[in-house]
């Protein structure tokens, strides 16, 4: 449904560079499902839904779950960038093609059950992507939740 809604922030993340909004609609909609990205296997299906750059909409690729990415892996592998945020914990490692404008996004199993949400890449490798685990970004607006 294209119908433009009013939206409240009800709480910002800096931590994990996220924020939890409010669509005000007439009626109730269907809220995603969490799964603990723990119970993932490697090489699971999981979709990625966003808006890329370029003036894409409503955007859906699909990958595979790698791994949880932790903490020192970054000191241990590729050397990678950090994310442009203080953020030191674990993520979750996933192969959909994303862009700029992914961020944000949920990545979801099979199921339609949210796992993660899309967070930062690594440049110019578009499958080698990382996500906040669904489990923390739980934990952090757990108050605000069903």
């Amino acid at each position: 449904e294209k119908k433009k809604c009013a939206v409240r922030i009800l709480k910002k993340s800096e931590k994990y560079d996220l924020a939890l909004l409010q669509v005000v609609m007439d009626r109730t909609v269907p809220f995603l499902e969490f799964r603990s990205p723990e119970s993932l296997v490697p090489g699971e299906e999981v979709w990625a839904v966003g808006n890329p750059l370029l003036g894409f909409r409503e955007t859906v690729t699909k990958g595979v779950f790698s791994r949880i990415f932790q903490e020192k892996d970054f000191k241990e592998e590729l050397k990678l960038r950090r994310p442009p945020f203080n953020y030191k914990g674990d993520w979750v490692q996933f192969s959909s093609l994303v862009t700029g404008g992914n961020s944000g996004g949920p990545v979801v199993d099979e199921k339609g059950k949210l796992i993660g949400v899309v967070s930062w890449g690594v440049p110019a490798h578009t499958a080698l992507n990382f996500a906040v685990p669904s489990s923390y970004i739980l934990e952090d607006f757990k108050s605000y939740l069903p």
